[in-house]
């Protein structure tokens, strides 16, 4: 099996997974969310890739870069909070526009 396929099966698992807790444990005032990340800028990822495809990856993002940490992390902050306190089953994409830009 690819690495491809690893991937878009393991992507696939989590949005039902997120939604099949959300059906199970909502009535238990659980919610269940997920955050489909785009690439991040950390330390991890600049000593895997080098400069050049950094920058062929961020090209095929809309907003022209990788996250930040904190987006992400104000991401989970607010799923977490009372504001989303009605949201449940949702996979939420923080990307730069990744998969709007592309349907993958």
């Amino acid at each position: 099996m690819s690495t491809a396929h690893a991937y878009s099966a393991a992507k696939a698992g989590v949005n039902n997974l997120t939604r099949s807790m959300a059906v199970t444990y909502g009535k238990h005032g659980i919610r269940a969310n997920a955050i489909a990340a785009g690439t991040i800028e950390t330390k991890m990822v600049s000593s895997f890739f080098n400069d050049d495809f950094q920058a062929q990856k961020v090209s095929k993002y809309p907003l022209q870069r990788m996250a930040k940490p904190h987006e992400i992390a104000s991401a989970a902050l607010f799923l977490a909070s009372e504001e989303a306190s009605y949201i449940t089953g949702a996979v939420i994409p923080v990307d730069g526009g990744r998969m709007a830009g592309t349907g993958a």
